[in-house]
């Protein structure tokens, strides 16, 4: 029995990522050399690297995996990844990036390679989800059948199928059944609980994406309530025990995020640094879901706004636009987003949680209501938006409360297969599925592609254009044509098709379930095998309608039938559709329907022959031999359309190349400040969302501000003509520039100013009055001393000993302020031939110490607090744990 059960749980990860595991492709959504100047360089592996890409998840490239190999680095150097020089002004590397280095799994992964470890990491978190799953619902007293009904639901739910490459977001969530899970045994008494619950909530917010994990604590917090507190009207002695097991309940999730506290408070000082803050009520409502009944469309179908491998951009989606109401039009045109609005949970999914909310309603009312109340989160109803004031619910976009549907739409899934061996609940899903299919058959017949192009269309042109002014010929312009509007519709008819499909399907394996209870007649086993083969049929007819053909060169049908057999080699006992054979057609259909929306989702790249990262580029070697030891500065007029051709952010760094405009997610406060005044006029600045991007006019290329951050290189796609650039590098697209000025690492300044504010500081610094070759801005209250005359010191010489350790030496210098041409940030000290000096905010973002005349050498060390009260806490909160476990277990000795 346990080896079927390992077996079961593995099978949806086997299926899945065998194929990509075994050819030794790279889990990713594209590869760098699909990239400018990459691409131009080698026409061959651009075409590879882009095959069947998702461009909706390059973040996954560009800062995870470039954040996770700078992480490794330093674990392989025997350094704490605690600071990354390259990025920025410098950054803290593990207290910022959501590539979530004290994650368990995380760690191994970086130390094995993490391009190579995605794949295997990917499955072992759809493992570890399905594990969860099942303990939890077998302690729920749900039949072993049900339980891994819900369990394959849950592996293959929309949610993780959509964020497989974003494992940060996947394994925040996948810890709620297990939460859930420790709190039953709680209740129950169980040796271990206290353990799981705390370690559940621990590795949640270890994952590295707050948001999600504080849904996670949120629901398993109401759960407690509902479990643990003694129900109304119940003995005095239940309510008198059920309040202790809920003080425990409360300690228990204190020290698990007091054990997370190792990643969550260096996040958060970081976090507290940036402009990002926490959002308005107006502002959430704004990136939530568009509130329309269309929209819940998706839930059945598969990729209902996009394709994941479409290369479209926001706001040219038809589908995005068909399902938003006019007020809310600002959603359709900026923010549709297939990834973060996919709703999807499956046709037979969804019907089976309909049979668990009619015919189990008392065990069902807690996952449904709280999955009304993420949907509602998600789609901003109005009830629903004072939620959006309570802290840590308004970190991020509403529709991340979906994580939490993943598990609540198999929840209920499992309690409607439970109820099917009971009364008329098979009947009733045959006839619900059979309706429905019905239904859906129409609706792929009506909205096929031609009707649908003319039907959104009218519906686009009739809501926008009274308020907006879309006619047809704008609304074509929107989306690129009528073929666009062509394409969604055959997209939505063939996943109409297939949601009819599935319920067919289910619908048969209900009658088949109902005839399996008949008595053993020749004609009763004809009767089922023909119900059961039909269904069969029916979940696999999909298969014709897949666009996507492979994962990685195995066809997708090869893919989804070796799951179908797999499942059934591994259930079915020698009397078929006797006692766990009862569940296996609807497993089946389950699986299968699974299995047909993993196909755009679950792709992977074929290593190329080289590195990842091709060290023999071109264009990218003068980049780095231009740069030295400075920042590159992209010039894009435009904004931001040039930036992506240019190495975009990020790309540099594994290369070794510093990049002032990296992409990283909490971009320091007073550098976002410093660059958006550098040119204050509308749409000039550098600021680009919470970070800062390109520089837009060429005539501030030479603003102090850029010689004090050490910008040495300057990226273009067309020639630029100015005297303080020189060309190192020209090819079409991609010129590389050596930028005259910088003023190196560290310089040696003999004057301090003390700004009376640091809006003052600001816009004196802005204004490039202040010339950073003698003089730096200090923070108010700031002792500056007196001014000394450093115009023949000889400039310092610095030596970078890890990331986070700088000696910078002074030969014979008149004494002044010696400023390091890096970012500040608490945490960073100096010394001084040994002696402690105080390290000051200079120039409103870089770091500077006072310096004695003579020959001195300065260390600067970065060393947080932080992780030291992180490490304290952590520590606090394993020993909490451990002495709950040993009360309990002393208590339960005693009885």
């Amino acid at each position: 029995m346990r080896a079927r059960l390992a077996l079961l749980l593995a099978l949806v990860p086997i299926v899945l990522f065998a194929p990509i595991v075994l050819s030794g492709a790279l889990f990713l959504p594209l590869l760098p050399g699909g990239l400018e100047p990459l691409a131009t360089e080698d026409r061959e592996r651009a075409a590879a690297a882009f095959r069947d890409a998702n461009f909706s998840q390059s973040d996954r490239l560009f800062p995870v995996l470039t954040d996770q190999l700078a992480l490794r680095e330093s674990l392989l150097r025997g350094e704490l990844p605690t600071w990354e020089p390259d990025l920025a002004l410098g950054y803290p590397l593990a207290g910022g990036s959501i590539a979530a280095p004290w994650y368990p799994p995380n760690f191994v992964g970086l130390l094995a390679g993490p391009a190579g470890a995605a794949g295997p990491l990917a499955a072992l978190s759809l493992g570890l989800a399905g594990l969860g799953a099942l303990l939890f619902l077998r302690r729920l007293g749900l039949g072993l059948g049900p339980a891994l009904v819900g369990t394959i639901a849950y592996q293959l739910g929309g949610f993780g199928l959509a964020n497989l490459f974003y494992a940060m977001k996947l394994d925040a969530a996948l810890w709620l059944p297990w939460s859930l899970w420790a709190i039953e045994g709680l209740r129950e008494r169980r040796r271990g609980s206290a353990l799981a619950l705390g370690l559940s909530v621990a590795l949640s917010w270890l994952a590295g994406f707050a948001p999600i994990a504080i849904f996670h604590l949120t629901i398993a917090g109401l759960w407690a309530l509902a479990r643990l507190l003694g129900r109304r009207g119940a003995p005095p002695e239940e309510v008198a025990t059920g309040t202790p097991r809920l003080v425990v309940a409360g300690l228990v999730v204190a020290a698990g995020c007091a054990i997370a506290a190792i990643g969550v408070l260096p996040f958060a000082a970081t976090a507290s640094r940036s402009i990002r803050t926490e959002r308005s009520v107006a502002n959430l409502a704004a990136d939530s879901l568009p509130a329309s009944l269309p929209a819940f469309l998706g839930l059945v179908v598969a990729d209902f706004v996009d394709r994941p491998t479409s290369s479209a951009p926001p706001g040219t989606q038809p589908v995005a636009w068909w399902i938003t109401p006019e007020p809310q039009v600002e959603k359709a045109n900026e923010k549709a987003n297939a990834l973060e609005w996919n709703l999807y949970a499956g046709a037979a999914v969804v019907a089976l949680a309909l049979i668990g909310v009619v015919h189990n309603t008392r065990r069902a009312r807690f996952p449904a209501l709280v999955l009304l109340g993420t949907l509602g989160f998600a789609q901003a109803w109005p009830v629903l938006q004072p939620l959006f004031r309570v802290p840590g619910l308004n970190l991020g976009s509403p529709a991340r409360a979906l994580s939490m549907a993943w598990f609540l739409w198999p929840w209920l899934a499992a309690l409607g297969v439970d109820a099917l061996g009971r009364g008329r609940a098979a009947i009733t899903l045959a006839g619900l599925a059979g309706t429905a299919a019905v239904a859906f058959c129409v609706g792929a017949w009506w909205l096929g592609p031609e009707r649908f192009s003319e039907h959104a269309l009218s519906v686009i042109v009739a809501e926008y254009g009274p308020a907006h002014g879309i006619d047809r010929a704008a609304a074509l312009a929107k989306v690129g044509g009528l073929e666009a509007f062509h394409a969604a519709g055959v997209r939505l008819e063939h996943g109409f098709a297939g949601a009819a499909a599935s319920l067919a399907a289910l619908a048969l394996a209900a009658l088949a379930l109902v005839a399996s209870e008949r008595p053993a007649t020749t004609g009763a086993r004809a009767l089922v095998a023909a119900l059961v083969g039909g269904a069969l049929a029916l979940a696999l007819a999909p298969l014709l309608f897949q666009d996507t053909t492979s994962i990685v060169g195995v066809p997708i049908s090869l893919v989804v039938v070796s799951g179908a057999l797999a499942l059934s080699a591994v259930a079915l006992r020698p009397r078929p559709l006797a006692g766990e054979g009862r569940w296996l057609p609807i497993a089946l259909v389950v699986l299968i329907e699974g299995l047909l929306g993993a196909s755009g989702h679950v792709t992977a790249r074929e290593e190329p022959a080289g590195e990842l990262f091709p060290a023999d580029s071109p264009a990218l070697s003068a980049v780095a031999r231009t740069a030295g030891d400075g920042r590159v500065l992209r010039f894009d007029p435009t904004g931001t359309s040039h930036v992506e051709a240019l190495a975009r952010p990020n790309m540099l760094q594994p290369y070794g190349v510093a990049d002032l405009a990296a992409w990283i997610v909490f971009t320091p406060r007073t550098l976002v400040e410093l660059a958006g005044a550098i040119d204050a006029r509308p749409g000039y600045d550098m600021r680009f969302r919470t970070g800062i991007a390109s520089l837009r006019s060429l005539e501030h290329v030479t603003h102090p501000l850029f010689d004090a951050w050490n910008v040495t290189c300057v990226l273009a796609r067309d020639p630029l003509s100015h005297p303080a650039l020189e060309e190192t590098y020209s090819a079409p697209g991609f010129h590389v520039y050596r930028r005259a000025g910088a003023l190196g690492p560290a310089r040696l300044v003999g004057t301090a100013v003390a700004a009376t504010t640091d809006d003052v500081g600001i816009a004196l610094l802005a204004s490039g009055t202040i010339d950073p070759r003698v003089t730096c801005l200090v923070p108010p209250g700031t002792a500056t001393g007196a001014p000394t005359d450093v115009r023949a010191a000889a400039r310092p010489v610095v030596e970078r000993l890890t990331k986070s350790t700088l000696d910078v030496t002074l030969a014979a210098s008149p004494g002044g302020w010696l400023v390091v041409s890096e970012q500040w940030a608490p945490g960073w000290r100096a010394t001084i031939d040994g002696a402690d000096v105080p390290v000051v905010r200079a120039d409103h973002t870089l770091r500077a110490v006072r310096v004695p005349a003579g020959t001195v050498r300065v260390r600067f060390r970065y060393a947080p607090t932080t992780f030291l009260l992180a490490g304290m806490a952590c520590l606090a909160g394993l020993l909490l744990i451990g002495f709950v476990e040993w009360r309990l277990l002393s208590r339960r000795t005693a009885r």
